[in-house]
């Protein structure tokens, strides 16, 4: 629900409901991008996904490697 420059959202952790500034806020990449392996991929590459997915990737035991300079030699 938005109202002017405030939006209402859920965290997605407590179902708790609360209305923020929407300059507060992120977009959020849809669930099929969970633990994607190239973050370019990612719709909303932002701050808050780029550290959600390492976040998930790292619990998951999946490690993130960028390997682009090895291929520059």
């Amino acid at each position: 629900m938005e109202k002017g420059d405030e939006v209402e959202v859920e965290m997605i952790e407590t179902s708790k409901r609360m209305v923020v500034n929407k300059v507060d806020i992120q977009k959020m990449n849809p669930p099929k991008f969970d633990k994607v392996e190239d973050m370019a991929e990612l719709t909303c590459l932002n701050e808050a996904s780029v550290l959600h997915n390492l976040k998930d990737r790292y619990y998951s035991g999946l490690i993130y490697v960028c390997n682009f300079l090895l291929n520059m030699f």
